[in-house]
């Protein structure tokens, strides 16, 4: 299939970027031209799927392709760019408009795209040059800049040394290209670069996600050349797990921007586990996973979740049934793996893996991480979910969730017919997420103050009582291992404990 309806898709992006920057203060301009390019450029992208077998085409010299695994990483981006520009208008509450944020929006989605249809490492090392300044500059417009030190907003620029060694280096290609994916999928230095619900939300969901994409392509790429030897394996599965067991560490403050920014980079870890141990669609669900959740999350935080300070009774009403209730229900399913999600298909597709060579301390490690993920975030949408707030303009609002909560669904006949072993494993970490987050006592609220508990159990009966010991041990323990996170030697602590776990495995 020839190249040319995805040029043509790139240079439409690039010149609704060109006039949304012109018409920088003409809001309707703004609307039309970024919703219509948007359109078009899914129209193109829907109806030329490419073909099993895919040639690669030159063009600006460099050697070009879309297979099925770009596609579909294109889909992805054109999916959230849409989400994007839809919260924009629907958030848009400033007297001067919109601004240039659709222009960068489009800029970004056309800036990381070529990373996405690279068909060498050399195109691919010129695309991530080119989308780190746009990157860089977004971040250092409309107040992005970091407040951690700029080197964070040139991180992705430093993932170019590792590719740019793999394409003069055949022998370490994949172990190269596999650290280069694993900085711009946040998973080293563990998204210390994500700004999650702080600075400009509208530029953040771009910024946050897009890296996590380029980073599967790269990811994509390389082990389409190369398959991992055990050692690279064990290397690439406890740099997974370790971004897993950090990313908890910050969840588990209970505040919904220390989730945003934590959740993002762990569930990258499973991408790059489910890239290496299981199929590419099983990938591309853990991409979707990383993507659209912390989208979701970022929009209910910012838009269905009462000020107290600008909140009043007779401004909103608070129901159980609310644009931010169904996006958390469908987050807490999404991560825990539940049917007809995103996450079933990738942790569905790694536990029938780990079954198949008898690699039971993996299922039991992912498991047992994933109960305690889905704890915090049970206990954080729960201290939020009071201030959820409903009414005519909360679910008009709440069109802003149908995009990415549309992401996250995925229907695939083929990952029902799994194991009942791996039905149980996918079942039982949502319901231990749920009563640890009804039986633990004592932890923090969402603004980490020692005030109201967020559990309403009463110990009426022996085993209330039992549960709420247990509940007790388990809160022990996580405080005793934050603590030790915490000090000098926490990094190592964790290493030495996931590589324990792989030797055993």
């Amino acid at each position: 299939m020839s190249f040319a309806p995805y040029a043509v898709l790139w240079v439409i992006l690039i010149i609704a970027a060109g006039i949304c920057y012109l018409a920088e203060r003409r809001n309707p301009i703004l609307l039309a031209t970024s919703l219509i390019a948007t359109l078009l450029a899914f129209a193109l992208w829907f109806f030329f799927q490419p073909n099993s077998v895919v040639s690669a085409s030159s063009l600006f010299g460099r050697q070009w392709a879309v297979g099925q695994t770009a596609w579909s990483l294109t889909g992805i981006v054109l999916l959230l760019l849409l989400a994007a520009v839809v919260y924009a208008v629907l958030r848009d509450d400033s007297p001067m408009g919109m601004g240039t944020r659709p222009a960068w929006l489009l800029g970004l989605a056309a800036a990381v795209l070529p990373i996405v249809w690279a068909a060498d490492d050399r195109s691919r090392v010129l695309a991530i040059a080119f989308f780190t300044l746009v990157w860089f500059a977004v971040r250092r417009s409309e107040g992005q800049a970091d407040t951690g030190g700029t080197w964070h907003a040139f991180w992705p620029f430093i993932s170019l040394f590792p590719l740019w060694l793999a394409a003069g280096w055949p022998a370490a290609q994949l172990l190269l290209s596999t650290a280069s994916a694993a900085m711009l999928l946040g998973v080293w230095p563990f998204g210390s670069w994500r700004r999650g619900v702080s600075g400009d939300v509208t530029l953040n969901l771009m910024t946050d996600s897009l890296p996590v994409i380029a980073g599967a392509a790269v990811l994509a790429a390389g082990l389409s050349s190369s398959l991992p030897t055990d050692l690279e394996m064990i290397a690439i599965t406890v740099f997974a797990f370790l971004s897993f067991i950090i990313g908890l560490t910050q969840a588990w403050h209970f505040s919904v921007d220390r989730l945003v920014k934590a959740l993002s980079p762990a569930l990258s870890g499973i991408v790059l586990i489910a890239a290496v141990w299981a199929t590419d669609d099983a990938m591309l669900s853990a991409v979707r996973l990383a993507v659209f959740t912390p989208a979701i999350l970022t929009i209910i935080a910012t838009l269905f979740v009462a000020q107290p300070s600008v909140a009043t009774p007779g401004a909103a009403r608070y129901s159980r049934l609310s644009p931010g209730l169904i996006g958390s229900i469908v987050i807490y399913a999404a991560v825990a793996g539940l049917p007809l999600t995103a996450g079933f298909v990738a942790l569905s597709s790694l536990h029938e893996v780990w079954q198949a060579v008898s690699n039971w301390a993996l299922v039991t490690a992912l498991v047992v991480l994933l109960s305690l993920w889905l704890a915090a975030i049970f206990l954080t949408i729960r201290a939020i979910m009071k201030e959820f707030v409903s009414g005519r303009e909360a679910w008009l609002r709440g069109m802003s969730l149908l995009l990415p909560i549309l992401g996250l669904l995925q229907f695939s006949l083929a990952s029902f017919g799994v194991s009942i072993i791996t039905w149980i494993v996918i079942i039982l970490p949502p319901i231990l997420g749920v009563l640890l987050g009804l039986f633990v006592p004592g932890l923090r609220t969402l603004d980490g103050r020692p005030g109201e508990r967020l559990s309403n159990a009463r110990p009426s009966e022996a085993l209330s009582d039992r549960l709420r010991h247990l509940g007790r041990v388990t809160a022990d323990a996580i405080a005793d291992a934050a603590a030790i996170l915490e000090g000098e030697f926490g990094l190592l602590w964790l290493l030495g404990l996931v590589l324990l776990l792989l030797w055993l495995a």
